[in-house]
């Protein structure tokens, strides 16, 4: 089910500052977003958006490591076993329509997202 970790999304006070930091320093590089309604950056490495980064302004403290992304497979199963479970889940597709998110929270709180490219798992 799980097969790779897809991105890491963290909430910035200065998007500009943090671009810089992940660019000069780690070698990451902005590119393509899309158009969600908060205001963010993709960062990337290697061709993939590695690290998500967040306007925290008004929000939740910069700072913070918002979620966890991680590449997934059997959408329809996993979803079948939350409901089982009685674990609260929530699903919704990217406003390009190039993937489904699947937001869980661990039993610490900690938030977790299942992304599913695969066309079966839409």
């Amino acid at each position: 089910m799980l097969h790779a970790l897809d991105h890491f999304t963290i909430r910035s006070g200065d998007l500009d500052r943090t671009q810089a930091f992940y660019g000069s320093l780690l070698g990451l590089h902005a590119g393509p977003r899309p158009p969600f309604a908060v205001p963010g950056r993709w960062l990337y490495a290697q061709g993939r958006p590695l690290v998500h980064v967040l306007d925290a302004s008004g929000s939740a403290p910069a700072g913070r490591i918002d979620h966890v992304a991680l590449r997934a497979r059997g959408r329809a199963a996993l979803e079948e076993r939350l409901r089982r479970s009685g674990v609260p889940h929530r699903l919704r597709a990217l406003p390009d329509g190039s993937a489904l998110q699947l937001f869980v929270e661990d039993p610490d709180g900690a938030l977790l997202e299942l992304v599913f490219h695969a066309r079966v798992d839409r």
